[in-house]
C-alpha cells in the first residue's frame, strides 16, 4: 500500500504551471527521495502533499483515502513536516516549541531524550547548534505520532558529519514503521538514504 499517492495532479500559480499531470507514489515504511534542481517545484509538491497548498487538478491519496476539503484536517494529522528553515519559534524554548503542537510534557520530554537534547529544554533556538535545531524540529514533527514524515532539503545547511548523524536518525524512524519523504538536490545523499528516488 502507498502512504501517499498522487494521480495526475496539476499545480499553478496564476498562469505559471509548476507541474502538470504529475503521478507520485511513496510506499509505506520506505524512504522516498524527490530529486531535482532548484525551481522544479519540489517544495511545492511537498506542500501539496501535506495539505499546505491546494492543487488545481488531480487526486491526492493519503493512507489510501482521497484528500478533500471534508477530511483534510483529519488526514493531514498523519503527516509531520520538517521545513528547510526548520520554522522553530525563536521566542519559545525547546520544550515550548514541542508543546505548542501537543500540550504533553511527558511526550515532549521523551522526544527530547530520544534526540539527545537533554539539558536543552529551556534553551531558545538561537543558543542551539544547527544539528540541535534540526533535531528539535524533527521532535516537534513527531509530537502527534504521524505515519508519514516529510523533510524539505534537510541536509542543505549540514556538514558531512551532521549528514551522517541525520541518516542514522531517519533510519531509526523507518524502524518505527514510518514512511519518509525527502526533497533534496543532493544526488549522493538520495542514493545513500532512499529506497526509491522520484525525479522531478
Amino acid at each position: 500500500m502507498y502512504a501517499i499517492e498522487t494521480i495526475g495532479i496539476t499545480k499553478k500559480f496564476g498562469n505559471n504551471i509548476i507541474f502538470e499531470n504529475l503521478n507520485f507514489k511513496a510506499k509505506e515504511r520506505e524512504i522516498t527521495s524527490i530529486l531535482g534542481p532548484s525551481g522544479r517545484g519540489k517544495t511545492t509538491l511537498l506542500r501539496c502533499l501535506a495539505g499546505l497548498e491546494n492543487i488545481n487538478n488531480g487526486t491526492i491519496k493519503i493512507c489510501g483515502e482521497i484528500l478533500n476539503n471534508k477530511n483534510k484536517d483529519n488526514l493531514i494529522k498523519n503527516i509531520g513536516f520538517v521545513f528547510q528553515n526548520l520554522n522553530l519559534f525563536p521566542n519559545l524554548t525547546v520544550m515550548q516549541n514541542l508543546k505548542i503542537v501537543l500540550d504533553s510534557t511527558e511526550k515532549a520530554q521523551n522526544l527530547i531524550n530520544k534526540f539527545k537534547l537533554n539539558g536543552k529544554e529551556n534553551e531558545f533556538p538561537k543558543n542551539l547548534s544547527g544539528g540541535q535545531k534540526q533535531r528539535v524540529a524533527i521532535a516537534r514533527a513527531l509530537m502527534l505520532e504521524p505515519k508519514i514524515l516529510i523533510f524539505d532539503e534537510p541536509t542543505s545547511a549540514l556538514d558531512q558529519e551532521l549528514i551522517s548523524e541525520f541518516l542514522k536518525i531517519i533510519r531509526g524512524l523507518i524502524n518505527k514503521n514510518r514512511t519518509i519523504i525527502i526533497v533534496t538536490h543532493d544526488t549522493n545523499f538520495a542514493k545513500n538514504c532512499s529506497d526509491n528516488i522520484f525525479k522531478i
